[in-house]
């Protein structure tokens, strides 16, 4: 059993890495890590860190830029047990590669408003969370839409309230899915 769960963290790696490699040219001096602490579904907490490389704009106008990016990262789900009986999991981490495009407003020198958006494929070491049944074994999809800010000279340090949703895309019956809202903070250090 520990062996199966070795070759899907490595798969899960690896699709990662490929999604990472192909979004694109990378921008000079854009690779954050970020940490996140959220709220989650049954009031579990979840705990994300993350690399998020952020690629050449697509669009860079005056006044906004549209930037693509890629994620690479780890979660962490825990919640209490108490009052779901039955339930097996009340820790689960995951694996998560994604995919996504930031819109930012480029008007101010010390300061960009972003609204950013990405997917990808997630690996979650358990198929149920307190009771809930997540419907796509250990493989999942992630979405998450943030609202932030890029701060100061260099625009290195940034916050975000984020959203985001853990499901199967409904690509199996159950599908109930796990959803978070929380706030990450990332420091631009290349």
């Amino acid at each position: 059993m520990a062996l199966k769960h070795i070759r899907n963290l490595i798969l899960a790696a690896g699709l990662g890495l490929t999604l990472w490699a192909v979004a694109g040219p990378a921008a000079a001096a854009d690779t954050a890590l970020r940490f996140g602490l959220s709220i989650g579904d049954e009031a579990s907490e979840v705990f994300d860190l993350y690399l998020q490389h952020s690629f050449a704009p697509w669009l860079d106008r005056p006044a906004w830029r549209l930037t693509p990016y890629a994620n690479l990262g780890f979660t962490h789900w825990s919640g209490d047990l108490a009052g779901h009986l039955g339930a097996s999991n009340d820790r689960v981490w995951g694996l998560t590669a994604a995919l996504g495009l930031r819109y930012e407003i480029v008007a101010w020198e010390a300061a960009h408003p972003y609204l950013a958006f990405n997917v990808g494929p997630s690996y979650i070491s358990e198929s149920e969370f307190l009771g809930r049944e997540l419907g796509g074994g250990h493989y999942l999809f992630n979405l998450r839409a943030s609202l932030g800010l890029l701060l100061g000279r260099d625009l290195r340090h940034n916050l975000s309230l984020d959203a985001s949703h853990y499901s199967n895309a409904f690509t199996q019956r159950r599908n109930e899915g796990f959803n978070a809202l929380g706030f990450s903070y990332g420091y631009s250090f290349w």
